[in-house]
């Protein structure tokens, strides 16, 4: 294809990257909030012993036994966040459009954050185009559609930042490892260093899964290099970045052992050997549930059956590599129950902690899908783009957008913002920042001191549901 052509193609890719990215903000903007807002933001429910002790030194000396006490920073990220934005954001618009716009701003720049690694790491292992490999993944960002089974950005703005924000910051984390292997003569600069150093410290406290997928990363590396021996290892991986991986390993199996002082495992206990059925029959609804994980999951092996057809020699490097993505995701789902027990996550198994697995095989059906655009014969190719755009537009049109999804809870807002009572009776028609109705007004009592701090309300106003 000639250069201009290209270049118009390169064009219309990045004004779909746009247009996607515009309608992924409306379908967030759209959504109501959800009931873990407050204690995030004011710091209640035990966050304030966590924001107090970074590294949960208190568990080590004292015993000391909080929620979440090795989730320091995604914490304080969260508060920080949200803290600072809204109200930066209403010298433009009103406090309650602030709410929603710092939630849909905070989701859009998570998927960014998913997306650019992910798309890169495709390019630099097919040898395509960014472009390309990021046109093939946003279909797959799932904010209504498929969410609840290939999910990467939760609809909840808290979960969000203690799942989706994390796997961002790994993959971008992961990203000057692979380069280091996929791309000869690959060397990072000092921001990269100064970066990797950061991430080695605050990953492995900054959210649930990050400590057992670097782990597992960490030991399937290890094995590999020691399989190769040890010349071979300062010949593919850069000294620096072994140094960097060990001290995350390390600093990991510290922050698992600070998060068994989790208080908040005490009350969902189930034993071990129970959790394993339970995990199984999580599996199985994966598969069999939804065809949003098996569909993806389908095409992306018939891609790489393709590749090893078409291409034996390149198919062999692509085996390997994606026999020890196959292992990671073994790896990771044995090792699921181990990280506890939850009552609303009754078969372990859920979109949330499937996060790692769905991105590892987003990765094999993107890079694949590289690979054969860029290389296939012509007389194939227009029949694989023909089904590469209806495989996309069929995740697209699965994923609408809900206009009046938060209609009933702004509209519980601006009662209470003109409200001039202190304790005020709204309809019971939704909930309202919270994960139930609200039946007495003590159980408004954090969301009336946020709504406060959000200047939605000029005073500390408690409301209930009738």
């Amino acid at each position: 294809m000639r250069a201009s052509g290209v270049q118009w193609l390169k064009v219309f890719a990045f004004i779909l990257l746009a247009a996607d990215i515009i309608y992924t903000f409306l379908q967030h903007y759209y959504l109501p909030l959800d009931g873990d807002v407050s204690a995030g933001v004011l710091h209640y429910g035990g966050v304030e012993k966590i924001l107090a002790d970074p590294f949960g030194l208190s568990v080590i000396f004292g015993g000391a036994t909080y929620p979440n006490p090795n989730r320091f920073f995604i914490y304080k990220a969260y508060s920080i966040y949200f803290r600072n934005v809204p109200l930066l954001l209403q010298n433009f618009m009103s406090p309650i459009d602030s709410i929603y716009f710092s939630v849909a701003l905070s989701k859009v720049l998570m998927q960014l954050l998913i997306l650019w690694p992910l798309a890169y790491g495709a390019q630099v292992l097919s040898k395509g185009r960014w472009w390309i490999a990021a046109l093939l993944a946003v279909p797959l960002f799932q904010t209504l559609g498929f969410n609840r089974h290939i999910g990467l950005i939760d609809r909840s703005v808290a979960y969000a930042f203690f799942y989706s924000l994390p796997a961002g910051l790994l993959l971008l984390y992961f990203l000057p490892f692979f380069r280091s292997v996929f791309q000869p003569g690959y060397r990072p600069g000092v921001v990269t260093h100064v970066s990797l150093v950061f991430f080695t410290v605050i990953l492995p406290f900054g959210g649930p899964l990050v400590p057992g997928v670097l782990l597992i990363v960490f030991l399937l590396v290890a094995v590999h290099q020691l399989r190769m021996g040890f010349q071979k290892i300062l010949c593919r991986i850069q000294l620096p970045f072994i140094i960097y991986f060990s001290a995350a390993a390390l600093l990991c199996l510290y922050s698992l052992y600070i998060g068994m002082a989790n208080s908040l495992d005490e009350g969902d206990s189930l034993p071990l050997l129970q959790r394993y059925p339970r995990l199984f029959q999580g599996v199985l609804l994966l598969l069999t549930w939804n065809i949003g994980f098996p569909l993806l999951l389908a095409v992306a092996l018939i891609n790489l059956f393709l590749l090893w057809r078409m291409f034996p020699q390149e198919g062999k490097t692509f085996r390997s590599i994606y026999g020890y993505t196959a292992m990671f995701v073994l790896l990771y789902i044995l090792l699921l129950p181990l990280g506890g027990y939850k009552s609303y996550r009754p078969h372990i198994l859920r979109y949330d902690t499937l996060i790692p697995v769905t991105i590892a095989v987003m990765f094999l059906y993107i890079s694949t899908s590289c690979f054969l655009l860029s290389r296939m014969a012509v007389r194939f190719r227009r029949a694989y783009i023909a089904a590469a755009v209806v495989f996309a537009l069929f995740y697209t049109f699965a994923d609408p957008i809900l206009p009046r999804g938060n209609a009933c809870e702004r509209e519980m807002l601006g009662l209470l913002s003109r409200s001039e009572e202190r304790i005020v009776q709204l309809p019971a028609y939704c909930k309202v920042i919270s994960w139930e109705i609200a039946v007495h007004p003590e159980m408004s009592k954090a969301n009336s001191e946020l709504l406060f701090f959000w200047n939605i309300t000029k005073e500390p106003k408690l409301y209930y549901q009738k």
